[in-house]
């Protein structure tokens, strides 16, 4: 891919995408006291109108029965996607937001790679050394990390 290939929506909808996260993460870092079962019932009902016009984008809601066309799969991406977030919200309570960015820096790398496995995806030099910069980054991040905090005494 190069610059002219890319699409000024999707690159709106990624910019979009990047400061919803980053106000997830400092969001979740200050309602730390804040109950769970409150902090899924906000989330959710600020995520139901983006849902919803998305929706009404691609065609509307389907009728449940259309779950029965495919009730593993449907029972997998609802079941994961409630469990993932699950989750994320509870984790996003317990560690700075500087932390949770670092840890979602490696979503993208893990999905490029689980699809070039499982789904026979090829992927570019270009792709690969992407890979490659985000890991060395995370390590960089993290020994740096670790080389800040003192030692514990023995």
């Amino acid at each position: 891919p190069d610059m002219h290939g890319l699409d000024p929506r999707g690159l709106l909808l990624a910019l979009g995408a990047s400061l919803g996260a980053a106000t997830q993460f400092f969001a979740a870092s200050a309602l730390a006291g804040t109950p769970l079962a409150a902090r899924l019932f906000w989330s959710h009902l600020l995520i139901l109108p983006v849902t919803a016009m998305i929706l009404a984008v691609t065609g509307g809601f389907l009728p449940p029965t259309a779950f029965a066309l495919a009730p593993i799969a449907a029972a997998v991406t609802i079941g994961g996607y409630l469990l993932g977030f699950l989750l994320q919200v509870i984790a996003l309570t317990r560690i700075s937001p500087g932390a949770a960015g670092l840890a979602f820096c490696a979503e993208p790398v893990c999905a490029v790679l689980i699809a070039a496995v499982v789904l026979g995806e090829r992927l570019g030099p270009f792709q690969y050394a992407g890979c490659a910069l985000v890991v060395a980054a995370l390590v960089i991040n993290v020994t740096l990390e670790q080389m800040r905090r003192p030692l514990a005494s023995a």
